[in-house]
């Protein structure tokens, strides 16, 4: 549920000063309850936070099902394995039409029932205004059969319609109001303050909603301060604390330290669109130039990539990519980049320079950073590092040279979606604007097999081909350090940052 309630365009500002007001009035009570029944309070450490409770704006959806706030028809386990969560099953009924069956027992945090319609009205709605929801299903046509069977029929062919259902865009939601919205996770919001924290209660008609604490979530820019505030005593949970922090942590007894790998990889992006990393012999020689296995030694965690998925899911390269200074040097020669007096390379009076850009809020990013600069600049490229604390504020536009990214390779545990969003050419966040009539190929054959050794088979084929024209670079499996509290003792995250926080997370005072 939205902190802004807005009634639908054409209201009065009377009545839109009355829903205000009523909603004002419910959140007090909701407080004063939740505070008369003494419920305890979990506070926890993260470097992202929702602004909003809009699923459709930027990676909302994501980040609220993090929270416990939304929740999909279909999700991953925490053996990975695909499971329904708001749905019964899905069943295939014609040529590319799926009928999904959903369960009967579910609650809105509003009160009302899920149903179908609701259901199809939210999809519709995530599918025309945010498109990375569109990576698999292209522009889906969908209706409510009755009270409980949506059909869908998407525009591009689906293999594994359970797949897509567990995508991250795809979280089910009720509209209230134009920026008014009600999910069926455990948490719903209280109160949100944009880039400071987010304030969140039980959902009461989620089952265990008496048992369940309430919480607020602080945002750190910095991942160092959020350190210092769990061992201060200020948080009960802290998701992704530096390294070289946990040692001192663990030190203090009171506090558990833990590290996970969740199918996350570090990736460096060239910019194809700029010369002249639109050359492929000069991405190449960036691939062939750096050392991942020095940023893990040096992090103190993680694993060196081996592919653009990495291991263990059954369709990775599981091949890992060659670091061969000397072939970066053959490629630069042979593109004509020539080293200069200072060692830089120059090619028709200008020089071989790229900025760097990393998030603030990854500290092994900052890690990394200077081995990329050391390991180019011996094969005479120079390297500009640059830190923002607002990824998409750089990488939609296509503000930079190299961009590291730092995603989940198979959120939905299948190779499309990634290399669909990723890399195909009308991908919504193919960053560096790769184009590829060869690669959208084996990616329409990839989305249309249905057979699983088929499709393993395209996706090492895509995967061969990136390593080939490297329009993103492979680096690292993403190692997670998790801090928490003694008062969350035996609370485990998995499924890296996708299910912080769950149903099953209780107190022990």
């Amino acid at each position: 549920m939205s902190i802004h309630v807005m009634p639908n365009r054409g209201a009065s500002s009377f009545s839109r000063l009355l829903a205000a007001a009523i909603f004002a009035l419910s959140l007090s009570a909701t407080a004063q309850t939740a505070s008369a029944q003494g419920r305890a309070t979990v506070t926890v450490g993260k470097p992202f936070l929702t602004n909003s409770a809009d699923p459709t704006k930027a990676s909302n959806s994501w980040a609220l099902t993090s929270h416990g706030v939304a929740q999909n028809l279909y999700t991953i386990d925490r053996e990975g394995r695909m499971v329904p969560q708001l749905a019964e099953s899905v069943t295939r009924t014609g040529d590319n039409v799926w009928q999904i069956r959903l369960r009967q027992d579910v609650r809105f945090s509003d009160g009302a029932p899920m149903t179908a319609a609701e259901v199809v009205t939210g999809l519709e709605r995530t599918l025309k205004l945010l498109p990375p929801a569109r990576a698999s299903v292209g522009a889906a046509m969908l209706k409510a059969i009755d009270g409980r069977t949506i059909e869908i029929r998407p525009e591009r062919p689906v293999a594994v319609m359970e797949s897509v259902l567990a995508e991250w865009a795809l979280v089910v939601y009720r509209v209230l109001g134009e920026d008014a919205f009600a999910f069926t996770g455990p948490y719903r919001i209280v109160s949100v303050k944009a880039n400071n924290e987010l304030a969140l209660e039980p959902n009461p008609h989620y089952p265990g909603a008496d048992n369940r604490p309430a919480i607020r979530i602080r945002y750190f820019a910095d991942t160092n301060p959020m350190a210092l505030a769990l061992e201060a005593g200020e948080l009960d949970l802290a998701f992704q604390i530096p390294a070289e922090t946990l040692g001192r942590l663990r030190a203090r007894g009171e506090i558990s330290t833990t590290t996970i790998l969740g199918g996350y990889q570090y990736y460096v992006i060239p910019n194809t669109a700029r010369p002249p990393l639109d050359d492929a012999r000069v991405r190449r020689a960036i691939q062939a130039a750096m050392d991942p296995s020095v940023m893990v030694r040096a992090a103190r965690g993680g694993e060196v990539s081996k592919g653009f998925f990495p291991p263990p899911y059954p369709f990775s390269l599981n091949e890992t990519y060659q670091h061969d200074p000397a072939l970066a040097v053959r490629l630069l020669d042979e593109a004509g980049w020539r080293p200069g007096a200072d060692g830089i390379r120059a090619k028709d009076g200008k020089r071989l320079s790229f900025s760097l850009v990393s998030l603030s809020s990854w500290p092994d990013m900052q890690v990394y950073s200077p081995i990329v600069r050391s390991q180019l600049a011996k094969v005479g490229i120079d390297i500009v590092p640059r830190v923002v604390e607002n990824f998409l504020a750089v990488a939609t536009p296509g503000d930079f040279d190299l961009l590291f990214r730092v995603t989940h390779g198979a959120p939905a545990g299948d190779p499309i979606f990634q290399l669909n969003d990723a890399l195909r050419s009308t991908g919504s966040r193919n960053f560096g604007k790769y184009k590829s009539a060869e690669l959208d190929r084996v990616l329409i054959e990839l989305e249309a097999a249905s057979a699983l050794d088929r499709r393993w088979q395209l996706a090492r084929e895509a995967q061969r081909m990136v390593r080939a024209e490297a329009p993103i670079i492979p680096l690292a499996v993403t190692p997670f350090h998790i801090g928490t509290s003694k008062r969350l003792k035996g609370y485990e995250v998995f499924g890296a940052d996708y299910y912080i926080l769950r149903d099953d997370l209780v107190v022990s005072d």
